[in-house]
């Protein structure tokens, strides 16, 4: 089983958009948005911009040679954040663990960040696993389940 990240490119953005169709995993990731009304059309639009903005780097995890998810670093008030999102079947197998590890590598700033809902225990493990530390929380709003969270800050100071 090898694991590898490549440089997500516009031909990923299909299967890219089709994971996050899932319900579970939407709810499971809480930030998105309420309704899956975003087309193909406009999410594919708003993702070949992202893919152009040299502060956002983004890559399609592989195993071997298949897609199997995302991880991607962008700036958040001029600081390096990551966030990743796992094909849902192939979850619970420390693939993502891993391929946050391969981008972390590739990161060369500290600190860096990370936010999950408080109740997503997967990507906590996930922080966990790769040093990342759990540093505040706060109250957040999140679109897909109506409601205000608690977000937990995570943060990779070495």
């Amino acid at each position: 089983m090898e694991i590898s990240l490549r440089i997500m490119t516009k031909e990923d953005l299909s299967v890219y958009y089709s994971w996050q169709l899932d319900e579970t995993s939407r709810f499971q990731a809480a930030f998105m948005p309420k309704e899956k009304s975003e087309s193909f059309d406009e999410f594919s639009k708003n993702w070949e911009e992202r893919l152009e903005n040299s502060t956002i780097n983004a890559y399609m995890i592989t195993l071997d040679e298949k897609s199997v998810g995302m991880v991607g670093k962008y700036e958040q008030d001029e600081l390096p954040e990551i966030t990743y999102w796992i094909d849902r079947t192939f979850a619970g197998q420390g693939i993502t663990t891993e391929a946050v590890r391969l981008l972390i590598e590739r990161i060369k700033a500290r600190p860096i960040f990370a936010s999950v809902a408080f109740d997503n225990i997967a990507s906590k493990r996930v922080l966990e696993k790769n040093g990342f530390v759990s540093t505040d929380s706060i109250v957040s709003y999140a679109p897909v389940r109506q409601n205000d969270i608690i977000e937990c800050i995570y943060e990779l100071e070495k």
